[in-house]
């Protein structure tokens, strides 16, 4: 297993704004430029930064691969190592949507340490997203909580469907 594999990846992109969709139809989630009504988290890339793309969920991590593990939907890393971004995507009313996410964040990121031990470190800007469409701007995670993460990961935790790459 890599996270690196460029079968799983997208083509690099500098572009100024794009969406990453999960259309929850058993196949990996992808990046969009044209249909705003799909994209559960907005990339915002104001200095164009060379980014890629990686579905991690059903594509680095087959669903017959660490079955116990939960996994998100990708990660986004810029080529300079300025930035690796976890995103686990959600389009749901119901309660209970973050415990779910920040489970799914956390285990991907304990076998992405698993695998690539010491990388993870390397990048300036490590952070995992909670996006979900339903709740763009829902509830604020404690303080508490996000200290416990970067203490565990050295990733900072948000939620947030916007994500800005400075």
């Amino acid at each position: 297993m890599n996270f690196f594999d460029k079968k799983y990846q997208e083509p690099i992109t500098t572009d100024k704004e794009f969406g990453v969709c999960d259309d929850e139809n058993g196949k990996i989630a992808y990046t969009d430029r044209r249909d705003k009504s799909k994209w559960i988290a907005t990339i915002t890339n104001g200095k164009s930064f060379k980014l890629i793309f990686t579905a991690i969920d059903k594509g680095v991590m087959k669903d017959t691969e660490f079955t116990n593990k939960p996994r998100c939907e990708g990660m986004i890393i810029s080529t300079t190592k300025e930035h690796i971004y976890f995103l686990e995507l959600k389009v749901q009313k119901k309660g209970g949507a973050i415990s779910i996410a920040k489970k799914q964040l956390k285990s991907t990121i304990e076998i992405f340490n698993k695998i690539h031990p010491e990388i993870l470190l390397e990048y300036k800007s490590r952070k995992a997203f909670i996006c979900n469409k339903k709740h763009p701007y829902f509830k604020k995670i404690e303080n508490s909580e996000q200290k416990e993460f970067w203490e565990l990961y050295k990733v900072r935790l948000d939620i947030n469907t916007e994500i800005i790459f400075k």
